[in-house]
């Protein structure tokens, strides 16, 4: 089995750099992503089509600034990763927590469970 957390690196730094294309061959055909709420699981992308557009929204905006990963542990296939993420919002800088889970199949990236921590949605 690859090393999960370095595949979790490795797709970061991609993230990092704004390499969309880089970042999406981490992803499976399957990829989905879902974002937890207290309502429940909110599919926000689904295939790496759903991905590149959501991935280009993020680099294009002028509000996201960066993001940090302050906590990653894996257990078997799985990443948990705490992450901050910095937005400028009405000239304001904001910082957002989310918890992540990280589902690998082999060396690819399938799903993705975003929690909110910061009470944030």
């Amino acid at each position: 089995m690859p090393d999960v957390e370095d595949l979790f690196r490795a797709s970061s730094k991609a993230y990092d750099e704004r390499d969309i294309k880089k970042a999406l061959s981490f992803v499976s055909d399957d990829y989905a992503w879902f974002k937890i709420t207290e309502d429940g699981a909110e599919l926000r992308s689904k295939g790496k089509e759903q991905a590149a557009f959501g991935l280009k929204m993020v680099f294009d905006s002028e509000e996201y600034i960066k993001g940090d990963v302050t906590f990653l542990k894996s257990f078997g296939n799985i990443v948990v990763a705490y992450e901050k993420d910095q937005y400028k919002e009405g000239g304001e800088f904001v910082t957002r927590g989310t918890l992540g889970v990280y589902i690998y199949q082999g060396d690819k990236l399938s799903r993705v469970y975003s929690f909110s921590v910061d009470g944030d949605d």
